[in-house]
């Protein structure tokens, strides 16, 4: 059984335990909570998120990084 020199191929036993990292969103609970958007318009979030396919938090972040520029905030989301 197996594969001839591939010694160990069914089931792969060296690989036990090994996962894969999760993609872990770091904004998860900003998202539950809610962010502060004082100083910034709905309407810039709502584009943003739109454009940068982002959560809120994320654009609200991006934004207040970005002193409320709406294309350095995409930029700085997708690039």
């Amino acid at each position: 059984p197996g594969m001839p020199g591939m010694p160990g191929m069914p089931g792969m036993p060296g690989m036990g335990g090994v996962q894969a990292p999760l993609d872990v969103d770091k904004d998860a609970d900003l998202d539950a909570g809610g962010v502060d958007e004082t100083g910034l318009e709905p309407k810039d979030i709502e584009l943003v998120m739109s454009q940068a396919s982002c959560s809120r938090a994320k654009a609200v972040q991006a934004l207040k990084t970005n002193d409320g520029d709406i294309v350095n905030a995409i930029m700085e989301l997708t690039m």
